[in-house]
């Protein structure tokens, strides 16, 4: 008789929809279904009967997660958080900024990289999030990145295409 599954921990313990997480416990050869919540996972593999890798599911939205096996379901203690992208996490969703002054207070907690995206100040980026500006006359302009709690990067681009941006200039600290 094949004991039911259960899990002792996952990690890590919040992740973007399409991010992997490995749950670890005992009892996983032949799982049927691993859930985020009342979601199932995109994607899973039985790595070993003590390991699984999950996808973050669309429309998961945290909560414990399960693995059903044919012997049973296990739970887990501890709730999955699923970390939502900010509004302007991706080019065609830049968030618009206007005037010669001012500021947009952001967060780039949950941010993703998008395919095609370029590097930024020549280095590839790990959460990004694009702000659309046009200057309202010549001149020189000035952008920071202060109060920042991390190493950040900004980049100025050119164009109305992720895949046709044109770089004007960057900057790593």
């Amino acid at each position: 008789v094949t004991p039911p599954p259960s899990i002792s921990r996952f990690s890590p313990g919040a992740a973007h929809v399409g991010g992997g997480i490995i749950v670890s416990g005992d009892h996983f050869s032949g799982a049927t279904a691993v859930r985020f919540g009342a979601v199932d996972a995109a994607r899973f593999t039985v790595d070993s009967p003590a390991q699984i890798t999950a996808t973050v599911p669309a429309g998961a939205a945290g909560g414990p997660i399960t693995v059903a096996t044919p012997a049973g379901t296990a739970t887990s203690a501890s709730s999955f958080t699923v970390r939502v992208p900010p509004a302007n996490d991706n080019f065609a969703s830049a968030q618009a900024l206007t005037g010669d002054s001012g500021s947009a207070p952001g967060s780039n907690v949950g941010a993703t990289i998008e395919t095609g995206e370029p590097k930024h100040a020549e280095l590839t980026g790990g959460k990004s999030v694009w702000y659309r500006w046009t200057a309202p006359k010549d001149g020189t302009w000035s952008f920071d990145t202060f109060g920042s709690e991390f190493d950040t990067r900004l980049a100025v681009y050119t164009g109305n295409a992720l895949a046709t941006l044109a770089p004007v200039a960057s900057n790593d600290d």
